[in-house]
């Protein structure tokens, strides 16, 4: 190996070391998630688990990072990743305004969007986003669902949690609930109105990925997302990830 080679190769691993170092020396990530089962859960005892959950500790440990995660509603939460109170949130969605001041992981999961009506409703079909402009739609405030839906001018009805949309949609007139299905229909089973609503699948929508989001703001951040991502692989590739699905039935 030559000079030049030499100098190349130990200025990699200075950079290398230096990573390892400062996340290494770095205070518990502080992170938060919503109550969006089964990714997220937010128990009856104040513990958290879900898939998502698992997913995220268990990478973060392959990558060496210590990891502190909290439930916040996803409001509250994503003003305070916004303002660097907290590190970051997840299972977060993409969009063009929060690119503005966060950073995305790999995905971490994915979710299919749709609809639910009552079981007795007998308007249109639905089967497209666009079918919902002439509905009152239903939907968690802060969401990207109900930030979509704003951007096209339909007529929406923001509600603080999934549980909240459900009840309302079946005791007022409002036409639909519009948000991603599993974590829809789990909590519908969870208070027993399952059998009072049916989904719709809207064949415009394809699966959406779910991330680990991180102020872009902080220092740490990118580096935070590379040894992240490093760890998701590794989980993958073990098998690990497969299994974590599994147990929540994904």
């Amino acid at each position: 190996m030559g000079c030049k080679g030499i100098r190349r190769w130990l200025s990699l691993a200075g950079a290398l070391f230096a990573l390892v170092s400062t996340l290494a020396g770095a205070q518990p990530l502080q992170l938060a998630i919503e109550h969006y089962p089964p990714y997220n859960l937010h128990n009856a005892d104040g513990s958290i688990s879900g898939v998502d959950v698992e997913v995220v500790q268990a990478a973060l440990n392959l990558a060496g990072i210590e990891a502190q995660v909290k439930y916040l509603p996803w409001k509250r939460a994503m003003k305070s990743t916004r303002k660097g109170r907290i590190d970051g949130l997840f299972s977060c969605v993409y969009s063009e305004e929060r690119r503005d001041y966060l950073l995305f992981s790999s995905p971490i999961s994915e979710t299919t969007m749709g609809v639910l009506t009552r079981a007795d409703y007998t308007g249109q079909p639905v089967t497209q986003l666009s079918d919902l402009q002439q509905l009152n739609v239903a939907v968690v405030d802060g969401f990207s669902t109900h930030q979509e839906l704003e951007r096209l001018g339909y007529p929406t009805i923001p509600l603080d949690t999934i549980r909240s949309a459900l009840k309302t949609l079946l005791y007022r007139d409002i036409g639909a609930f519009y948000g991603g299905l599993e974590s829809a229909l789990y909590i519908a089973h969870k208070i027993q109105v399952d059998n009072r609503l049916q989904s719709h699948q809207l064949t415009d929508k394809p699966p959406i990925p779910l991330y680990l989001c991180l102020n872009k703001q902080n220092p740490e951040a990118l580096a935070t997302i590379a040894a992240f991502n490093r760890g998701l692989q590794q989980l993958k590739l073990s098998g690990e990830y497969d299994r974590i699905h599994h147990r929540y039935g994904l």
